[in-house]
């Protein structure tokens, strides 16, 4: 019973606490490809701050502080790599590894080429385009939130969501 107890204490805290976090390392992540793991290390680290025997008095703000210093270390250490590695590699695996058992196939293959088509355009976008198509898509955020979230207008935010989509369309037709 003993050894559950903070198990469920940590699970309490990340119910709680995960979408704040989550937004808040969207909205500073240049690259959305990061977000899953800062997020990941961010509350590896909490896991590993509770179990010390310290008094955390304030959760939240403890795991926000961790997240804040899990951005800097990694672009810090991202930039120091791009320094000595100039190509970015190519995931060769990307449809082999993740394959349904189903007869609809080629449904799924296509869906998931046409996904990664779109994320690799938004990827030439600006940052600020980026994270408002995916906290309106992705994270199911409205406009407002958006705009409160990214200290932006709610008409810079409509300009560049309805912007992008439309190009989107034009790009990928109105099924897509």
């Amino acid at each position: 019973m003993r050894k559950t107890k903070p198990h469920q204490q940590f699970q309490k805290i990340y119910d709680e606490t995960y979408d704040d976090v989550l937004k808040f390392v969207i909205c500073r992540c240049a690259n959305l490809d990061d977000v899953n793991d800062i997020i990941q290390e961010t509350y590896v680290e909490f896991w590993h701050a509770q179990k010390k025997p310290q008094q955390i008095t304030h959760p939240k703000s403890f795991i926000f502080g961790i997240a804040k210093n899990k951005l800097k270390k990694h672009y810090r250490l991202k930039s120091k790599i791009q320094k000595l590695f100039s190509s970015k590699t190519i995931d060769d695996e990307i449809i082999t590894n993740t394959l349904p058992d189903s007869l609809h196939l080629e449904n799924h293959i296509a869906a998931k080429l046409t996904t990664e088509q779109i994320w690799q355009y938004l990827d030439t976008k600006n940052p600020t385009t980026t994270k408002i198509f995916y906290l309106y898509h992705a994270e199911n955020l409205k406009i407002k939130e958006i705009a409160q979230e990214l200290n932006l207008n709610e008409s810079t935010i409509k300009n560049h969501l309805y912007r992008t989509q439309k190009e989107l369309t034009n790009l990928f037709g109105k099924d897509n």
